[in-house]
């Protein structure tokens, strides 16, 4: 008596019946005495089949078998989790009644493991897809506060009548599944659709990605407790143009959507193929290499048909032991189209994804490596070149460009310049913390900065730092700002010189945190002396942490910096200058002093100001000009010596 049969279905979501059974396999003699094998798979749209008009016209004979194709070493799903690792064992979640899953010590030879949902189905499901039969689509799987998160999708064919659902488990070897019930679902009046979620994890965040046609690709994010969405109606839309079965990594700067376009489920008349597209936020808008937005037809194509391998979809992502790997189902032209299992390893060239489908987890030590050595180390490193192994070459690094094998470096003032980014190395800077007036607080609590600190600007409209740059003519200048935005939403600041405004708004990206420091470049216009620039928020959110202002130009100085050069005798001998209203001076040590502004007949024209200044040179401002124009005597003090500085000044008010 031959085994019983598991006819495993694969749903289509191009024609809302269309069923594929590809999982028989008759096996029967032939007139030649041989053993022959054959695969095949129905369209149950255009009749039903009885399991006897099946078999009869293959009956040739007095042998018959029947096999499932959940065979080791060619395992056959359809629309394959992310696979994940619990103690020795690999497991991968994929389309079929009840939510079935199976597992693998070894990435090749597979097992069933067992179903969500053995018999029956959560009764919530249909109160959002009436006609649902207990046929779940696309799940993914994810690991957080300590139990497992299957998300599934439940779908009517052909419509947006569907739901995504969430089950959770403390185990996968011991599984005590429960249904944590919806997590979004949409109606025939939807702009979207509610089927194939991925779930990503980053920076303290978690978001899902689903959808298929309509309006395409949607993302909501994810409460960490619940597993849930904050709030179901907050979408970021990702990609359009009848894309599906989306998912999302982070991979060194960059967030990168995976995603499919083409006809699936179609066997070897499918055209699936995986696209992807990357940005620096999770929520896009996602870019393709030539810059398109995935929102708007963009994607770069990674993935398409090749030989027997067609149509490749449902991408996943896992890494282990430093290298990485994709996972991703095909319909196999040796076979007549059947649906299988395959996982190949993702190597990145200039910030990209690229598909290495040579490897084959069974034979991974008999695959050649890039040198052609059989079981070789060597590989395909980030520039594009075969190195390590047999090579002798070592892999290319970035540089802080984010080129692979670029030439840029980090200058002197922590800016990144050379290679691609056009900027000269630096040869000064003004420190944030040298500010002469800024609203908001001097810190160092972030790491990466340059020097002693940086300014963390007042959160509000109108927060202002205000420097002073001092050139040796009247010109055009660029200089390039060191910040970090660690919000979630650009700052922005207008920049004046003279109190005359030059740059209505600037824009700093946000990083990944505030010990990102990135920097930007502003062009202004510089006259001959002394230069107040300030730097002032529109809006309530403030400024970025501004770590310090960097020159290449040769004509630019720090005030304080140039006096001391050109005047360095009067420096010495009387420790204080005046130039457009800063008194500069210089200190051995970091001491405490006083200083009181006097008219000639010893009337005091400003009250006393006691402070704590650093060694080196510090700039101290002088609001003269409530003091009108005139000669005046400058007296300083420094408390813990009772040394005492004088210095006549001259006011051109």
């Amino acid at each position: 008596m031959a085994p019983k049969v598991p006819l495993w279905e694969f749903r289509s979501r191009l024609n809302p019946h269309f069923y594929l059974i590809p999982l028989i396999k008759l096996c029967y003699i032939n007139k030649k005495g041989m053993l022959v094998n054959h695969y095949y798979s129905l369209d149950l749209n255009k009749r039903r089949y009885s399991l006897k008009t099946i078999l009869n016209p293959f009956f040739l004979s007095v042998f018959t078998c029947f096999v499932s194709v959940f065979a080791q070493k060619d395992y056959g799903v359809h629309d394959p989790s992310t696979i994940v690792k619990e103690n020795d064992r690999y497991y991968t979640f994929y389309t079929s009644n009840g939510v079935e899953y199976a597992y693998s010590t070894d990435l090749c030879t597979w097992h069933r493991a067992g179903k969500i949902f053995p018999s029956g189905f959560p009764q919530w499901i249909t109160s959002y897809v009436s006609s649902f039969n207990g046929h779940f689509w696309a799940p993914d799987v994810f690991y957080m506060n300590n139990r497992w998160h299957v998300y599934y999708s439940c779908s009517s064919f052909g419509s947006r009548q569907s739901a995504i659902g969430l089950a959770t488990s403390p185990s996968l070897s011991n599984p005590q599944w429960n249904d944590e019930g919806m997590v979004v679902y949409t109606n025939n009046s939807s702009d979207h659709n509610a089927i194939d979620p991925a779930i990503i994890r980053h920076d303290g965040k978690v978001w899902m990605v689903y959808g298929s046609f309509w309006s395409g690709i949607v993302m909501t994010e994810i409460d960490s407790t619940t597993g849930k969405p904050i709030n179901r109606n907050a979408l970021h839309y990702l990609a359009n143009n009848d894309p599906e079965a989306a998912s999302i990594i982070h991979h060194g700067d960059y967030y990168y959507l995976f995603f499919n376009r083409g006809k699936c489920c179609d066997g070897v008349n499918s055209t699936y193929y995986i696209n992807v597209g990357r940005y620096p936020t999770p929520t896009g808008p996602y870019l393709d290499k030539n810059g398109n937005r995935t929102s708007n037809g963009g994607g770069t194509t990674i993935l398409k048909t090749e030989g027997r391998f067609i149509g490749p979809g449902h991408f996943g992502f896992f890494s282990e032991n430093g290298k990485e790997y994709m996972s991703y189902h095909y319909y196999d032209a040796s076979q007549n189209g059947v649906s299988k299992l395959k996982i190949s390893t993702l190597l990145w060239q200039d910030g990209w994804p690229v598909v290495n489908t040579d490897f084959d987890p069974c034979t991974p030590d008999t695959a050649k490596d890039c040198a052609g050595v059989k079981g070789g180390s060597a590989y395909i490193d980030n520039c594009g070149v075969c190195v390590s192994g047999t090579t002798d070459k070592k892999p290319c690094q970035q540089d802080c460009n984010g080129d692979w094998g670029g030439s840029a470096f980090v200058d002197t003032c922590g800016i990144c310049a050379g290679g691609k980014t056009g900027l000269v190395s630096c040869s000064g800077l003004l420190q944030g913390e040298d500010a002469l007036e800024f609203d908001g607080v001097f810190e160092n609590t972030n790491d990466g900065f340059i020097g002693r600190g940086y300014l963390n600007m007042t959160n509000e409209k109108g927060s202002a730092v205000t420097i002073s740059l001092c050139s040796d003519i009247s010109s055009d200048f660029s200089l390039i700002l060191r910040y970090a935005n660690g919000s979630s939403t650009d700052r922005i600041l207008s920049v004046s010189v003279n109190d005359t405004v030059q740059i209505d708004s600037i824009f700093f990206p946000p990083g990944s945190s505030w010990t990102d420091w990135k920097s930007v470049r502003i062009a202004l216009k510089l006259l001959k002396g002394n230069n107040l620039i300030t730097f002032t928020s529109l809006s309530n959110e403030g400024g970025p942490n501004l770590d310090l202002i960097a020159f290449s130009d040769k004509h630019l100085h720090d005030c304080a910096i140039q006096s001391k050069e050109t005047v360095k005798p009067q420096i010495k001998n009387l420790n204080l200058r005046f130039s457009n209203g800063l008194i500069s001076c210089y200190m051995s040590k970091e001491t405490t002093i006083s200083y009181q502004l006097y008219n000639l007949c010893g009337q005091t024209i400003l009250p006393a100001v006691t402070q704590r200044i650093k060694p080196g040179i510090n700039h101290l401002k002088l609001n003269t000009a409530s003091a009108g124009r005139g000669v005046y005597l400058f007296v300083l003090e420094e408390k813990d010596t009772g040394k005492r500085y004088e210095k006549l000044i001259h006011a051109w008010h």
